[in-house]
């Protein structure tokens, strides 16, 4: 037999409804009491590119901003991972580029480095851009002076997080 509805001590769960209350007082502490985060990725495959000049490296994924999909998100994060970078005088920019405005939203650096970079962004510029397409590009800004210098991306992802603790 299942319970849509149990008290401990002095709290209600209500399983059908997702809140938790407060007994006595009726106080409604939470709704639907959770945090998760929903993942877009535009890379998730080691991709070596070339240091060794200037420009546009990579492009990868080609995705509609939803407004249902970040209209109760409360923080959205750009983050890139890289490794086995062979040159250390290189400069290499990873942006989150919106394609129907023309214009970066998010911009991680690395100067000559492996690791993971990110920067979060505002909800409320995601929201203000629904419907447009976005992607995730790589490239290099001051090329290395070694020639056939490489870097390898691993990952270039954008985390979406809700959090739903909050009444």
């Amino acid at each position: 037999m299942s319970f849509t509805r149990k008290i401990v001590g002095n709290l209600e769960f209500n399983q059908e409804e997702g809140e938790i209350k407060h007994t006595k007082t009726g106080e409604r502490l939470a709704k639907f009491a959770s945090i998760f985060a929903n993942k877009i990725v535009f890379l998730n495959e080691k991709t070596g590119i070339a240091i060794d000049s200037t420009g546009v490296k990579l492009q990868r994924g080609y995705n509609t901003i939803i407004e249902e999909q970040f209209k109760h998100a409360t923080k959205v994060i750009f983050r890139a991972y890289s490794e086995n970078v062979s040159a250390t005088d290189a400069v290499v920019e990873v942006y989150l580029y919106d394609l129907d405005a023309g214009e970066r939203i998010a911009t991680v650096t690395f100067s000559g480095e492996s690791g993971v970079k990110e920067a979060e962004i505002g909800v409320s510029d995601i929201l203000s851009r629904a419907g447009h397409k976005i992607m995730a590009v790589v490239e290099v800004t001051t090329a290395s002076g070694t020639g056939g210098a490489t870097q390898t991306f691993n990952c270039i992802e954008l985390d979406v997080i809700y959090d739903f603790t909050k009444v």
